[in-house]
């Protein structure tokens, strides 16, 4: 039976509860079974408290651990109108002289054989109106990517010809109403709604995904989203996720994507803590990128064991970002700038950190 990889990225904790609220929301992690569902994404849960019940698939055990949550959606739409800004970002590719090698702490990833991508290529894709925080995050999307903080990604490999160096922030294309097949309603369900939409716009050329693009889509107000039953803000902050778009014939075989609900409203309080929207917003964002990059095609696992396209995992805890839910730190981007972000898994630190001395 197919399973589908949910990814948790739990966000900080939900302030705004009452002491009546249970102490955790059960999140998903990838491969992880839910009421006997099977579900196919990557999902970052609300935290409650910066407790978590994690029950884990692939044979992996509860434990209790503060996290943040990232979410993934496709969606079913056609033909789509769009604009788009570019904004140049240099891109290196990583040329190091000595890879470490693939082993596992203790408790940290282990690589299984899936890709990784080399040097990121973002495409924000907003939906229906313009997302709160839009030129911080086309800012943030372009500076993080070219980062001590991205740096530590380097350690992730998946061969001596793939491995994971600097990135860049595209352009930004948006998708309304006048856009062909956009679904009119306000409340998305990512199987029946987003990854219909989001194949439509492969076939449509409206997005032309070559094997280093990964498409955000962040969301204005207004909108509620549907991962396998659960809900955007109640259940879960953010998540990514992977279409299988060989079929099409556009030379490419996986699309990545993520879905980021607007962090305010009824996400406030309960995806980061810190005292700003968009530096809690900058770090559910982060979160999926790192997951992305360093573990893109879990979307498309099948069966009931870890294996490829699984690339960097962990069968108790999940991603690089899972490891560390609700851990923010802060990195000086590529324009000079701090920005916050959520704290990575480092095997070669053996922790979670926002930089390290020990990349390759």
């Amino acid at each position: 039976m197919k399973i589908t990889a949910i990814l948790v990225a739990a966000v900080a904790a939900f302030a705004a509860v009452s002491d009546a609220t249970p102490s955790g929301i059960k999140m998903m992690n990838a491969k992880e079974r839910i009421r006997g569902v099977q579900y196919r994404h990557d999902i970052e849960f609300v935290e409650m408290h910066n407790e978590h019940q994690l029950q884990r698939r692939f044979g992996g055990s509860s434990s209790t651990t503060s996290t943040t949550t990232t979410t993934k959606t496709t969606s079913t739409t056609s033909k789509t109108t769009s604009t788009s800004t570019t904004t140049k970002t240099t891109t290196t590719s990583t040329t190091s002289a000595t890879l470490p090698p693939h082993t596992t702490p203790s408790g940290g990833l282990t690589y299984y054989g899936g890709p990784v991508v080399n040097n990121v290529e973002v495409t924000i894709l907003t939906w229906g109106s313009t997302p709160q925080y839009l030129s911080n995050l086309q800012s943030f999307y372009g500076a993080v990517t070219n980062s001590k903080w991205f740096d530590i990604m380097r350690q992730y490999w998946a061969s001596t010809s793939s491995t994971i160096g600097s990135g860049s922030y595209k352009g930004t294309v948006s998708l309304t109403s006048s856009t062909s097949g956009f679904p009119s309603t306000t409340s998305l369900d990512d199987t029946n709604d987003i990854q219909p939409f989001l194949t439509s716009l492969v076939k449509n050329g409206v997005i032309k995904p070559t094997a280093n693009s990964y498409f955000p889509i962040h969301f204005p107000s207004g909108y509620s989203i549907s991962l396998g039953g659960q809900g955007s803000c109640s259940a879960f902050c953010a998540y990514h996720n992977t279409i299988d778009i060989s079929s099409l014939g556009v030379g490419v075989q996986y699309l990545y994507y993520g879905v980021i609900p607007d962090q305010g409203g009824s996400c406030a309080g309960g995806c980061g803590s810190n005292s700003q929207t968009v530096n809690n917003l900058f770090s559910v964002a982060s979160h999926e990128l790192a997951e992305m990059v360093t573990d893109p095609a879990i979307g498309v696992v099948t069966g009931n064991t870890v294996g490829a396209p699984a690339a960097w995992y962990n069968q108790q805890n999940g991603e690089i970002g899972d490891l560390c839910n609700a851990q923010q730190g802060s990195t000086t981007g590529a324009d000079g700038k701090s920005y916050v972000v959520q704290a990575i898994w480092s095997n070669l630190d053996n922790g979670c950190v926002s930089s390290s001395s020990k990349s390759p």
